[in-house]
């Protein structure tokens, strides 16, 4: 929720801006490209906030978690958050295969899922690799 001090506190307009993202995460007219404004610019965040909430969204934690070691769901999150920050910095500054083509990509991965019907039918394992691959392609 909004509010708070500190560098990881939203104002209430930015978080309803966030807010307004995830719910239509699985639309299929959805504006991926406006998504790194929503987070000042940031090279790579409109592909982490999309795989994130993708996750979230597939209630996909499970996947996350499903390894030994002891580790929350939280810091589960923060590390695949940082994977996909290795990968958004990796994509080129070019004018079609960039990281934010990977956002769109990933984007419509999540509605063909959410939409389409196929999350019915995969696993959670599968959906999270669905997401994944197209996130990496």
């Amino acid at each position: 929720s909004p509010g708070g001090t500190g560098v990881n506190s939203l104002s209430e307009a930015k978080f309803q801006e966030v807010l307004e993202a995830y719910t239509n995460l699985t639309d299929w007219g959805l504006d991926v490209l406006s998504l790194r404004r929503i987070f000042g610019g940031a090279r790579g965040s409109e592909l982490v906030f999309v795989v994130l909430a993708a996750v979230h969204k597939l209630k996909l934690g499970s996947v996350l978690v499903c390894f030994e070691g002891g580790d929350t769901l939280w810091s589960m999150y923060a590390k695949l958050g940082n994977y996909v920050w290795t990968i958004a910095d990796t994509y080129l500054d070019n004018p079609y295969h960039n990281v934010a083509h990977a956002a769109d990509v990933t984007q419509t991965c999540l509605a063909i899922l959410c939409g389409g019907g196929l999350a019915t039918v995969l696993s959670p394992e599968q959906q999270f690799a669905f997401l994944l691959a197209a996130c990496i392609h």
